[in-house]
């Protein structure tokens, strides 16, 4: 009797042993993520060798990743201070194509707050297109401007989520907000110049099945210098609220490259290689789509197609902002360039995966 009552003892006590350390472990979360939660969730920081998404963190802080929003159940992982990585997000998003905001938050902001993260903790936010059947590289650069001291204040009043870049509509992307995102502060390095900030909106084509590019018709660059929070009672605020097709301007066209060859082939303009939105220079057998900046007016342009180290020159076509266009080269040499015609205007929308 005495030698059961202590095997009965052991037993509880392993049980009590094995609940507490599970309860101590990392947990995966969800949206109501606590900042004891936070605090533990386990962060791969390793690079992933069959990860497609690659990126560079430009800051001076460690950040933590997340596949939509911000919270346990979405976390990729996390990327070093001033160093790069590949990740591979695939077990994050559960559909097989899809678009998803990647985010970026200070490691010490996530695991003191969790995920009562505001909008302004979001460092850094960029757009993923995916498809699982033929998964392509996106590289990703978090520019080093980002996460300082001063901050400017930028909404998205608009369905389309809004790419923002400096100095020009064809720059690098600073970061990006998601539809009907208010109140968004971008922490930025102060600058005694300011910064001008153009606006690029995204939206779906479903006729095209691109993301495509465009622009408010009015004010498309402002001028604004970011605020030091200790040294300011204003608060500068950028709104862009152009909902409609008439108080928008196309200047993008779409240029969609389909390699039907057996290996990779790269996009020339003149001789320098042109990237990508998944910001590379590679299509691989597949498709492979480019925003062309071209202004206000028609541009005559000429590409080439290099493929194992020959180029193939592609005729000299006109192409007009708003209109989308595809090179199908067959592999054997022989580029030809179609028009498919008007972006589709019918819904200036797009939806992204993991908003919850």
């Amino acid at each position: 009797m005495r030698v059961k009552k202590i095997v009965m003892l052991c037993i509880a006590a392993f049980l009590m042993i094995t609940f507490i350390c599970c309860a101590g472990g990392p947990q995966k979360g969800d949206q109501s993520s606590s900042a004891k939660e936070a605090s533990r969730a386990d962060v791969k920081w390793d690079n992933d060798p069959k990860g497609y998404l690659y990126l560079r963190n430009n800051i001076k802080e460690p950040l933590i990743l997340f596949a939509g929003a911000v919270n346990n159940k979405n976390i990729l992982g996390g990327i070093r201070a001033e160093s790069d990585r590949r990740i591979d997000y695939f077990e994050a998003v559960n559909e097989p194509t899809g678009t998803f905001l990647l985010r970026a938050v200070k490691e010490s902001v996530y695991r003191s707050k969790g995920s009562s993260i505001g909008s302004e903790d979001v460092v850094y936010a960029h757009i993923v297109t995916f498809d699982k059947k033929q998964p392509k590289v996106t590289q990703l650069n978090i520019d080093f401007r980002l996460g300082g001291s001063s901050y400017v204040v930028i909404e998205n009043h608009t369905k389309m989520a809004l790419e923002v870049v400096l100095d020009s509509p064809s720059a690098d992307t600073l970061t990006t907000l998601a539809p009907g995102e208010m109140n968004k502060k971008v922490y930025m390095e102060p600058s005694s110049e300011g910064y001008v900030f153009y606006p690029i909106f995204k939206y779906y084509d479903k006729k095209s099945d691109v993301i495509q590019s465009v622009e408010p018709d009015r004010g498309v660059a402002r001028l604004m210098n970011p605020a030091i929070p200790s040294q300011t009672v204003s608060t500068p605020t950028i709104k862009f609220d152009n909902t409609s097709i008439g108080n928008l301007t196309f200047r993008f066209a779409t240029l969609i490259v389909r390699n039907e060859g057996i290996e990779a082939v790269r996009l020339l303009e003149g001789s320098n290689r042109v990237m990508n939105v998944n910001r590379t220079n590679v299509v691989n057998p597949g498709n492979e789509t480019y925003n062309i900046y071209i202004g206000d007016r028609p541009q005559d342009r000429t590409y080439s197609i290099e493929y194992g180290g020959k180029s193939y020159p592609v005729e000299r076509t006109r192409f007009i902002p708003g209109n989308t266009y595809q090179i199908l080269f067959d592999g054997k040499g022989n580029p030809v360039i179609n028009p498919i015609g008007e972006f589709d205007k019918s819904d200036l929308s797009i939806t992204l995966l993991n908003q919850r």
